[in-house]
């Protein structure tokens, strides 16, 4: 995967989601992550990028800036402790919060993973990779395949289904 203008979008969203729609958060994270994605393009060209990768450095900015900002308030921090344990306390709960959305989002990764290897035939874990993850529109697949619309809308709608069983009865 290249860093283009389309991954970087789609990336602008995974960052706002984890940033719980701070745009501020969002944007600096999103710039360092495509800064060390740069570095590491440089040293090493061959490097492949993944959105999973992409995610999971946008949450470890994310916490960094949070623990770093953390630091940096019981630093400045007056003598009235009770304000300081307050803040300290709303941090934890917003920490919390992001470690119960980041273990279900990784749950849910991992019944994708297990329903594509488990659960899925060839042929429709073949459409899955050229729908979700080429981002290929179901006409584009018809046009290029000779095949109907809506058996490819049918399959990837029960690709759907089958992923989310898998996840209901792995959970």
């Amino acid at each position: 995967m290249k860093i283009n203008n389309k991954n970087i979008k789609r990336w602008s969203v995974l960052s706002l989601v984890i940033t719980e729609h701070s745009d501020y958060y969002a944007d600096e994270c999103l710039s360092k992550v495509l800064e060390q994605l740069r570095k590491k393009l440089e040293k090493n060209p061959e490097f492949k990028i993944t959105d999973n990768y992409v995610f999971i450095s946008l949450k470890n900015t994310y916490l960094n800036m949070l623990e770093r900002e953390n630091v940096q308030s019981r630093k400045k921090m007056s003598l009235n402790e009770s304000t300081y344990f307050d803040e300290v306390n709303f941090i934890e709960t917003d920490l919390e919060k992001l470690q119960e959305v980041d273990d279900e989002m990784q749950s849910k990764l991992e019944a994708i993973s297990g329903a594509y290897s488990e659960v899925l035939n060839t042929f429709e874990q073949q459409l899955f990779y050229i729908h979700f993850k080429k981002g290929i529109s179901q006409r584009q697949i018809s046009r290029d395949t000779n095949i109907n619309v809506m058996v490819i809308n049918n399959k990837i709608s029960k690709i759907k289904t089958k992923i989310k069983e898998y996840y209901a009865k792995n959970n």
